[in-house]
């Protein structure tokens, strides 16, 4: 039960691959990020339940249809179920209304033991390889029967034509392609890696899928167009603001960007509008070459710094080349370079009979305008303004500056609440490659059954990382060639909570990362698994004084009963809700909640909360324990949704856990399809839930209980009358739901 909210609009950003591993039984699991809007998706996961209605459950709330390659479609609003089991030989064509996420649990697919049998015409293939590749050389045996193979964001792979704006395949995508002629496509083997080497003209994409074509100017690598990403590189948005005041009220650091004139109309050609806090994304001002601030860039590339602005002027202007003082003065600088850079079309002639450049070396500078820092705009069509990655006097950010009726380029500062341009360069390829800089992460959460270990790759030596992960063994100084666990590729971090070690026994584990020098590893760490058991089954109190029973599953120890405290641990007190009304909107205040407005319910069924009042002043968390504390009494903790979907594995999943979770006496739950054995323990009660409006769900039918997992909305497991399952569902965080607490 597990579903979360990298260059890709559809990105798989968790997938592990066993090999030589103790781990008994280990299951597997894909996540993939669904747009909200059509996509293509695909999975190298076989479910441990294939039906499609299964699988799509945790995010069904979010979903319009999904079709399948014959025309089958699943349509849960109607009840229409036609696809039946989910064919991993296959992709999926799925619609959203809301952006979510899927999590597919089972084992990893082999890709070379999984031919795709293509027949003539179109088809829907999937990708089943766990890291990514060129969709050229993944296509390369069966190029010659292809007619055109496309993604769910309209970009082609068109041989015939020599058009390649896929590049590469990536987890979780699905693609159209029509043949020519039937073939077999075999992938190659995810023990293989491929360097994605970058030629400086090659299009690259970012995170939304936008592409960029990309121009070599001197020794420089530049994009071509503006930058036009609403999230940064990692998937975390970047805020939108399209009112004035709101905007004038941003400091220094803050992150915000816009359009112009608040119209999303002008982002193709002119990209997108950035605060400079935006634009460096924490990181600090720097006036190196490299500047070496990835900032709002892609992987790979980066904010230029005032230097390497300097050294593009320099390349392009007809008297002043670089090093000149005359880049070093501010204002306007240079004889032409900005007529140089300009488009050849775009900018509004205002009296001027030529405002438009020559574009000479291809930067196709568009004249995008941009926002002041009170929050209005500049007029249309006559300026551009680039951000630099650095600072005067650390508030002031250094800018470039060209216009239609000027032909050189200005330097100058701006508040750094300016809205203006972005145009990322690639690190030097110049630089001497190298072997990976890898880190091995101290062990945490070391419990009976589980501990967390992790890495980040630092640098990637400026070659691909085709691999990362750890190794361990029990003797010291393990490689690759001893148990090994592979966490997906390139720079970043990486974890998993693992299972399966023996006890009281030490472990030796060393985080890893491969280019195509070779590999490196970083520093070793020791663990030992203690066998002495957890104890569970006493009673345990809350800061007002209400005794819970606990109960042990497995190896997770969770209260007995639904949490039904007015109190943080700390003694701060919630927000009685009882006259709240309706919430729609209000996802932050604290609010507690007696079902039906009626404290008569409270001592059997428990309070419900919003996720506000239950996450307290803790972030969303997927680890495994959470680490949030939030309402929990001190030692326990609110259990995130992965540890939910522990408890579900361990009751034999999530198709049969909701029966063996609820109460078996028939004193509360609704009686008809009532199946429940409660052979866990678990005790769950029909609690009912609030809604957002103020009314209340039925109390006898339903069940929900807060995770600490959300992002825009949050995840719940619910449990119903007349189903055995378990639900992972997402909803409104202002929502009044149920609280079980798991010991730490």
């Amino acid at each position: 039960m597990k579903k979360v909210v990298c260059l890709l609009s559809l990105v798989v950003f968790v997938n592990v691959l066993f090999s030589q591993s103790p781990v008994p039984n280990p299951v597997d699991s894909q996540i993939i990020v669904l747009p909200a809007q059509w996509s293509i998706i695909s999975t190298y996961i076989q479910p441990l339940d294939s039906n499609i209605a299964q699988v799509m459950n945790p995010i069904v709330q979010n979903i319009v249809i999904v079709k399948a390659w014959q025309g089958l479609t699943y349509w849960p609003q109607y009840g229409l179920n036609m696809i039946g089991d989910i064919d991993i030989m296959h992709g999926y064509q799925i619609k959203m209304v809301e952006a979510d996420t899927l999590a597919v649990y089972g084992t990893i697919a082999n890709p070379t033991n999984h031919p795709v049998i293509l027949s003539t015409g179109w088809d829907i293939i999937p990708y089943l390889r766990t890291s990514s590749a060129p969709i050229a050389t993944m296509m390369s045996d069966i190029e010659t029967n292809i007619k055109i193979v496309k993604n769910g964001m309209g970009q082609v792979y068109w041989p015939q034509w020599s058009l390649n704006s896929i590049v590469l395949m990536n987890p979780g995508e699905g693609y159209q392609i029509n043949m020519n002629a039937s073939d077999i496509l075999i992938y190659p083997s995810n023990g293989i890696s491929f360097n994605s080497a970058f030629s400086c003209g090659d299009q690259i994409i970012d995170y939304d899928g936008n592409m960029y074509n990309t121009v070599l100017i001197g020794n420089q690598c530049w994009m071509k167009e503006n930058l036009r990403s609403v999230h940064y590189s990692n998937g975390a948005p970047i805020q939108f603001i399209d009112d004035d005041e709101v905007w004038n009220d941003l400091y220094t650091n803050d992150k915000a960007f816009c359009y112009w004139n608040d119209n999303p109309v002008y982002a193709p050609a002119w990209g997108v509008l950035y605060t400079w806090g935006a634009v460096m994304n924490g990181e600090v001002s720097s006036n190196e070459v490299p500047s070496g601030v990835q900032g709002v860039c892609p992987v790979g590339w980066h904010v230029p710094s005032d230097e390497e602005w300097k050294i593009l002027e320099g390349t392009v202007d007809s008297l002043y080349g670089y090093p000149n003082q005359e880049w070093d003065t501010t204002y306007w600088r240079g004889s032409d370079a900005g007529f140089k850079l300009k488009a050849t079309s775009g900018w509004f002639i205002n009296g001027n009979s030529n405002p438009n450049g020559n574009d000479q070396y291809g930067f196709s500078a568009q004249a995008g305008s941009y926002r002041e820092p009170g929050g209005s705009f500049n007029y249309w069509a006559e300026d551009a303004m680039f951000w630099t990655s650095t600072s005067i006097y650390t508030i002031w950010p250094i800018r470039r500056y060209l216009r239609n009726d000027y032909n050189g380029i200005a330097r100058d500062a701006q508040y750094p609440n300016g809205g203006l341009s972005v145009r990322c360069i690639r690190h030097s390829d110049a630089l001497p490659t190298a072997l990976p800089t890898v880190s091995t992460d101290s062990i945490q959460h070391i419990s009976t059954n589980r501990v967390t270990i992790g890495g980040k790759v630092i640098e990637d030596g400026q070659l691909y990382v085709s691999e990362r992960g750890l190794c361990w063994n029990t003797t010291g100084s393990p490689t690759t060639s001893d148990s090994i666990l592979i966490l997906g590729s390139g720079r970043g971090p990486f974890s998993k909570s693992q299972t399966g070690f023996a006890t009281d026994t030490t472990y030796y584990i060393r985080a890893f990362a491969i280019n195509t020098l070779g590999t490196s590893y970083g520093d070793e760490m020791q663990f030992i698994i203690n066998s002495q058991t957890i104890t569970c089954g006493y009673q345990i109190s809350d800061y007002d004084g209400n005794v819970y029973n606990t109960v042990l599953i497995g190896n997770q120890c969770w209260m007995q009963e639904n949490l039904r405290t007015t109190h943080y641990a700390n003694g701060n007190p919630l927000i009685d809700g009882t006259n709240a009304g309706g919430i729609a909107g209000n996802d932050t205040t604290q609010f507690m909640f007696d079902y039906n407005n009626n404290t008569s319910y409270t001592n059997v069924y428990g309070k419900l909360y919003t996720w506000a009042a239950v996450m307290g002043s803790f972030s969303s968390s997927v680890s495994v324990p959470s680490g949030v504390q939030g309402i929990c009494p001190v030692g326990w903790h609110v259990p995130s949704n992965d540890e939910y979907w522990v408890l579900n594995y361990f009751l034999g999943g999530e198709q049969v856990a909701g029966g063996k979770l609820k109460d078996a006496t028939n004193n509360y739950w609704f009686p008809l399809y009532n199946q429940a054995t409660n052979e866990s323990g678990f005790t769950a009660l029909p609690c009912g839930s609030r809604y957002n409006d103020g009314t209340f769900a039925p109390i006898n039918k339903r069940g929900s209980w807060w995770t600490a997992t959300g992002y825009v909305h949050a995840h719940f497991m619910t449990l119903l009358h007349n189903y055995n399952e378990s639900f992972d569902q997402t909803w409104y965080k202002e929502m009044g739901r149920s609280v079980r607490c798991l010991k730490d």
